[in-house]
């Protein structure tokens, strides 16, 4: 029983007279908020029934609320032994307790994937500590997928024609834009110093658009730039000298934020920039790579990508999502590597009030499940990838189950072990 909570309720009677109202009661206190209260009957209740599941349940969840973790996970680990069916509930509210009480005692994977950590850490790489390329410059592809951004489009146009490497051609793609994207985009063809090839058709969709433009590509390296968003002068070279010198097939660069008048968004000045980056702190907490991108998606746009068109012809392209294409991709190349970040800015993220990413925030939650359960499925059938990959990818999968309230899905027996871990390490 936890010393805390039973201490503040020992002026209250050590018995109830009617177990199933007092259960009635406590849930009904949870639903109105009123924690404290709930809590102090559920301790009561235990008394009595110290293997009640539901109460046992219910207290873990209060003591979360109560900002009480540690507290919390002992006996959310009680409801889940004592429970012989599959209480998805349950498991869930496990495994987010399990993740809210490894980061307050210090770092989640040290804990639950201590033989992970010295795997995969990220490399803190810039510009400066990166070789020229000498005589052979790669071809760079530059596909542009537009639609309806005909407010951004020369804007985002002229940051691919101002590069500094000199070996680009540039494949634009309007993806049936019903506004006047595809006249801006002709008035200003004939500005691009790099062969451009330029194509207007049907709406298809932002991965099939982005598919089509990568099979047209005749680099070996291939970028994409929404057509909202824009480049740094020198983001090419620099992502081109990043895979050469790591000789990896895909990397990202750290991100900028702009806003609608192209002016920078500076943290603490946006709640959508701050939630980014929040995410993105958790590369500074050395987190293995493949490992983290179960909890984030570190390149955050699909236009930051750089890759090779080999890893895309590997991958099989861009799958049909809306939301998480870019997500879902790199989850899929973590299979064969881990990417090279280059720890600078070199990519300009625009918000607006017409981002995909505002669109529907629950079918965003829906496909980002469906994802990452279809990625749990290509883990499994990849026996061919090395063994200490495949045991990050596992790790990564089971993070982002316990990050996005699927615990249940890791199964009774490992939960068990995590919260065993966790209270190991108090």
């Amino acid at each position: 029983m936890n010393d805390k909570i039973s201490a503040q309720t020992t002026s209250l009677p050590k018995t109830v007279p009617n177990l199933s109202m007092a259960k009635w009661q406590a849930f009904n206190l949870y639903n109105k908020e009123e924690w404290q209260r709930a809590a102090d009957l559920c301790v009561q209740i235990l008394l009595q029934a110290p293997q009640d599941i539901d109460i046992l349940h219910l207290f873990g969840a209060i003591l979360g609320r109560l900002k009480q973790p540690m507290e919390a996970l002992h006996h959310l680990l009680q409801a889940a032994r004592f429970n012989s069916t599959n209480h998805a509930r349950i498991y869930n509210n496990l495994g987010n307790c399990i993740l809210d009480a490894a980061v307050s005692l210090s770092n989640f994977t040290r804990i639950i994937h201590p033989d992970l950590v010295r795997m995969d850490s990220p490399k803190r790489i810039f510009l400066r500590d990166l070789p020229e390329l000498g005589d052979h410059l790669p071809l760079v592809s530059v596909v542009v997928p537009c639609y309806n951004h005909e407010q951004y489009i020369v804007e985002a146009l002229l940051s691919v024609f101002s590069q500094t490497y000199p070996n680009i051609e540039i494949i634009v793609i309007d993806d049936g834009s019903r506004d006047l994207t595809v006249e801006r985009i002709k008035h200003i063809l004939g500005e691009s110093p790099f062969p451009l090839h330029f194509i207007a058709r049907e709406n298809k969709g932002a991965h099939a658009t982005i598919n089509e433009g990568i099979e047209m590509a005749g680099g070996e390296y291939v970028c994409i730039l929404n057509s909202d968003d824009r480049y740094t002068s020198n983001r090419i070279d620099a992502l081109t000298r990043l895979l050469v010198a790591n000789n990896k097939s895909w990397g990202f660069s750290e991100v900028g934020f702009i806003n609608e008048n192209s002016e920078p968004i500076t943290r603490g000045k946006h709640s959508m920039v701050d939630d980014l980056m929040r995410g993105r702190d958790s590369l500074d907490q050395n987190i293995p790579i493949t490992l983290g991108f179960g909890y984030f998606n570190y390149a955050i746009s699909t236009g930051n990508l750089f890759f090779s068109k080999t890893l895309w012809k590997r991958l099989g392209g861009f799958r049909d999502y809306r939301y998480v294409h870019d997500w879902d991709f790199c989850l899929r190349a973590l299979q064969w590597e881990s990417p090279s970040i280059l720890c600078e800015r070199a990519y300009e993220y625009r918000i607006h009030g017409t981002n995909t990413i505002h669109e529907s925030k629950e079918r965003s939650v829906l496909e980002t499940y469906q994802m990452l359960r279809n990625w749990k499925n290509a883990i499994n059938e990849a026996a061919s990838i090395d063994p200490n990959r495949i045991r990050l990818l596992k790790g990564s999968w089971e993070l982002a189950m316990l990050r996005t309230n699927q615990a249940y899905l890791i199964g009774k027996e490992r939960l068990l072990e995590m919260g065993e871990m966790v209270l190991a390490a108090k």
